[in-house]
């Protein structure tokens, strides 16, 4: 992404980010489940030796990277429904600046909105849980602002209203194009490009919301299933229960897949890529230019 093809475009400065936090996501997913599976050999976990400020800012830190994953996937959203609704004001609203400044101040109000985390979480019998004086309060953070505001309920509404009129604009785009018969224009290629790029951040945005929506219906029946603790309900939570982490590995790849879109939908993000990945290339460049400079001279 830091490429001469790709680092003059705004969105590519969301791109990066959205691969570090989902690197980061992925790394303590992993970090998690060896502490789980040490704890179920009744080994100790890797949070065994955690103090409660240790506990309090890994928590923090980890629920970070989650809303910036979920919220940089929304800038990005964002951004296409004003370049594709308001193409004059591009220039303006659409710059490395101005994604760079979306990005510092989506970390720094994410983070105001979680800062409850470093004083309700302590180690609790060697996991970073909640304090008992505070868990009642916590779990209403967590489950309300948390899951279902900033993770769930924002992010998916936000996503799905400006992916749906950028669908609708593309389309009535090239519908109006086909009528004038542009097809072959320089502006129709252009446009093309543009199109592309477009389609391919609404793809990294359909995938979150498909790979997320699981695992939010689940924690949402569960939720509704422990406050109301009815007969039925306690039923269908039993029968759901197996099928959690099912869901848990779904959404894992939310985190994973984006770098397979670019690959799949981007002709120069893979001309990039083979260049990057090329053996010997600066070798073979310096010994071409040897050779053809040998070739003048003699």
């Amino acid at each position: 992404m830091k490429t001469k093809a790709w680092r003059h475009k705004s969105y590519s400065h969301y791109l990066c980010a959205l691969a570090v936090f989902d690197s980061l996501t992925l790394i303590n997913r992993e970090i998690k489940l060896i502490h789980d599976m040490r704890q179920y050999a009744d080994d100790p976990g890797l949070y065994d030796n955690f103090s409660d400020v240790g506990c309090s800012v890994y928590n923090f830190y980890r629920h970070i990277c989650y809303l910036m994953s979920s919220w940089l996937v929304v800038a990005m959203a964002t951004e296409r429904f004003v370049a594709v609704y308001y193409p004059l004001r591009k220039a303006y609203f659409c710059t490395q600046t101005g994604a760079v400044i979306i990005i510092i101040a989506l970390l720094m109000l994410l983070s105001y909105t979680q800062i409850f985390r470093f004083f309700m979480i302590g180690n609790i019998m060697g996991n970073c849980g909640a304090i008992d004086d505070y868990l009642n309060i916590y779990t209403s953070l967590h489950i309300y602002l948390y899951q279902f505001s900033l993770i769930c309920g924002l992010p998916i509404g936000v996503i799905m209203i400006c992916n749906g009129l950028v669908l609708h604009r593309i389309y009535r785009v090239k519908k109006l194009r086909a009528k004038e018969d542009r097809k072959f224009s320089r502006t129709s290629r252009s446009a093309s490009k543009r199109h592309k790029a477009t389609l391919m951040l609404i793809a990294i945005s359909f995938f979150y919301v498909i790979t997320l929506m699981p695992s939010i219906i689940i924690s949402i029946i569960v939720h509704v299933a422990i406050v109301s603790k009815s007969p039925m309900s306690m039923v269908i939570y039993m029968k759901i229960t197996p099928y959690k982490d099912l869901f848990a590995l779904v959404s894992d790849l939310n985190y994973a897949c984006n770098f397979f879109i670019y690959i799949l939908s981007g002709k120069v993000f893979r001309s990039e890529l083979k260049k990057l990945f090329a053996t010997n290339n600066g070798y073979s460049t310096s010994t071409t230019k040897v050779r053809e400079e040998a070739n003048v001279l003699f």
